[in-house]
């Protein structure tokens, strides 16, 4: 590509080198769009991550409301609601914190 095809070539060169050109159009523009969807993605999935944390949020303030209200309303004490957190935590097998895989049964019988 360049000064010497044309020289040498002369419109055979300068065909060449548009080939060449739009060869790397070609290739910059496809490179270029699969770049706008990976951060098109990246954008939906920022969306969906900002969208699952409110949801969270809102999901712990109804659960702390509902034990409040339970405690406050003799329904249960803190103790008791502490001792079947434990218990559910250990439904999945390991007492962690959190529970990753219940299974209908062992849900059912707390």
């Amino acid at each position: 590509m360049g000064w010497g095809r044309m020289l040498f070539l002369g419109d055979l060169g300068q065909q060449l080198d548009i080939g060449d050109l739009e060869r790397e159009v070609a290739r910059l523009r496809e490179s270029h769009e699969e770049a706008w969807r990976s951060a098109s993605r990246v954008a939906d999935l920022t969306s969906e991550v900002r969208r699952l944390s409110q949801e969270l949020d809102e999901a712990k303030l109804y659960i702390a409301t509902l034990i409040r209200l339970m405690v406050s309303k003799g329904v249960c004490t803190q103790e008791d609601i502490s001792a079947v957190l434990r218990l559910v935590d250990k439904l999945d097998g390991v007492a962690d914190g959190k529970l990753t895989s219940p299974t209908r049964q062992s849900l059912g019988r707390v």
